[in-house]
């Protein structure tokens, strides 16, 4: 009798003991889980911050360096055509809803050097759109810095957000205006051996966002 008593609490210590274990296991899961989570929000939240790059170069349905061909091929003819002269030889201006894209005649192509976007409605790099606020375009941006100049008016003419985009390096700049109110912003990205690319932002009175650049700045 007490033997089987013995053997009845033993088997009932076991139970708990195995239910006591599938317990810390599972909180120690689910903590672990919520850690990942929470890593991965911050990880995402850092990607958002990234400095503007070559992942940066496309909107409305085109890249910069797409042939004329391929262009037609995704947004369809344009509107009007306009030729011009610059100093490195000859390009066309081609009209579209959003705005406009600049293409310089290339050796045997015609590649894409502009993308202009001055309506609203149509995205940009990182979703930016006419009609947004400087702060909704600087917080999708990098910003490492606080560098900024005086002008006449000891109101700050520029500030750098990061690295030194005023030289055709890496960077992020804010110009303002005499008054003091954001004038325009300018990503840069530098390339080895290559043109760099550039993002242009101009900003109304408001400082909402009037239209926006895409492009390689030909130096």
């Amino acid at each position: 009798m007490i033997d089987s008593i013995k053997n009845l609490l033993n088997e009932r210590l076991g139970l708990r003991l195995m239910v006591m274990l599938i317990f810390i296991s599972l909180v120690i899961f689910s903590g672990n889980f919520v850690i990942s989570k929470f890593w991965l929000s911050v990880a995402e939240a850092d990607g958002q911050k990234e400095p503007f790059g070559e992942k940066d170069i496309e909107a409305v349905g085109v890249e910069i360096g797409m042939e004329s061909e391929d262009i037609k091929n995704n947004l369809g003819t344009p509107k009007s055509i306009e030729m011009f002269n610059y100093r490195l030889g000859e390009g066309e201006i081609w009209e579209y809803e959003f705005g406009e894209l600049i293409l310089y005649y290339w050796e045997d192509n015609i590649i894409l050097n502009n993308i202009i976007v001055n309506k609203p409605g149509f995205e940009g790099p990182r979703d930016i759109q006419v009609g947004d606020h400087k702060d909704e375009v600087i917080n999708r941006f990098l910003q490492d810095g606080s560098n900024s100049s005086a002008n006449t008016k000891d109101l700050p003419s520029t500030k750098t957000l990061y690295g030194d985009s005023a030289h055709n390096s890496t960077g992020g700049t804010i110009y303002y205006d005499e008054d003091g109110i954001v004038d325009k912003i300018i990503y840069v990205k530098a390339n080895s051996g290559e043109w760099p690319y550039a993002l242009i932002i101009d900003f109304n009175e408001q400082e909402k966002v009037n239209s926006f650049t895409i492009n390689v700045e030909v130096i």
